[in-house]
């Protein structure tokens, strides 16, 4: 399943940044966002992934301005995963 919403997400980012729909770039953000913070704060460490957490965090706040909630609190767990806290404290407030 996880390949199948990667593949999803290739596909809307190169609907988004390469075809010039930015129509879906909220619908793009929130679909980062959803993986960034299963990344961020899943209860089995094998499945963190603070790295991979970040990456996605970070390009939902700049498809949304870093103007959405969703976004900007999931790039705060992930900083807090990846042990980044004074950073994670900055997203959060």
């Amino acid at each position: 399943a996880l390949e199948d919403y990667q593949s999803s997400l290739e596909i809307l980012g190169k609907l988004v940044e390469q075809e010039g729909q930015l129509d879906l770039a909220p619908q793009y953000a929130q679909s980062l966002t959803l993986p960034a913070w299963l990344y961020a704060t899943h209860p089995n460490a094998l499945v963190r992934d603070g790295g991979k957490a970040r990456a996605y965090a970070m390009k939902a706040c700049e498809l949304t301005d870093w103007k959405a909630l969703g976004p900007l609190e999931t790039l705060a767990a992930a900083c807090a995963e990846t042990g980044a806290y004074k950073e994670a404290l900055k997203w959060q407030e």
